[in-house]
């Protein structure tokens, strides 16, 4: 019996069949974590990759970014970082974070696609945007370097900044370190 509130999964089988992309969402997880086999239902990526592939042609934001991880895992599917990218495209033209962080990796390093700086850095970039400390730190090193940005000290210390008042340690010791450096050169006692 489903839990009070909760659709059972039959219900669920029936609104994802008439296209209901947050009821197959919901299959697709119930069939890869193994929440169904509560219901005598087995584990079955495969089966959770083509519900998350359903929910995704349906606009399911967080499953094309499912359907990534499963490209780029080979969780369900045969493995391929190149529909992995294709698909964290999709989550993140509609502001997934984890999307948009995994385009900075595959953009870095050149998993799935040419490696590209500068839209590994437009990924970042995005990504500190939605508040990501991690990423906010690292666009603000791809600003201090140039890395796939126009070098640019003030917009470097404007998301190290950021960066530390969102708790990031490291930006904050990067803070007081170029503080400390800059005194030293600005006094005339030396």
């Amino acid at each position: 019996m489903a839990a009070t509130g909760a659709p059972s999964f039959e219900a669920l089988r029936t609104r994802a069949a008439r296209g209901d992309a947050e009821a197959a969402f919901q299959l697709a997880a119930y069939h890869g974590s193994g929440q169904a086999r509560m219901r005598g239902i087995p584990r079955d990526e495969q089966v959770a990759a083509q519900y998350y592939m359903q929910a995704c042609a349906a606009g399911h934001t967080e499953a094309a970014f499912n359907v990534g991880m499963c490209y780029h895992t080979g969780s369900g599917v045969e493995k391929s970082v190149e529909k992995a990218v294709e698909h964290y495209r999709i989550a993140a033209s509609n502001g997934h974070l984890e999307a948009q962080k995994s385009l900075v990796n595959c953009y870095a390093t050149g998993a799935g696609v040419s490696a590209d700086p500068a839209m590994a850095a437009r990924y970042c970039r995005l990504a500190a945007e939605q508040g990501d400390a991690d990423m906010m730190l690292a666009t603000a090193q791809r600003f201090s370097t140039g890395s796939g940005f126009a070098q640019d000290e003030d917009k470097a210390v404007h998301f190290y900044k950021r960066a530390a008042a969102g708790g990031h340690e490291q930006a904050r010791q990067i803070l007081d370190g170029r503080a400390q450096t800059s005194f030293r050169l600005d006094t005339p006692w030396g």
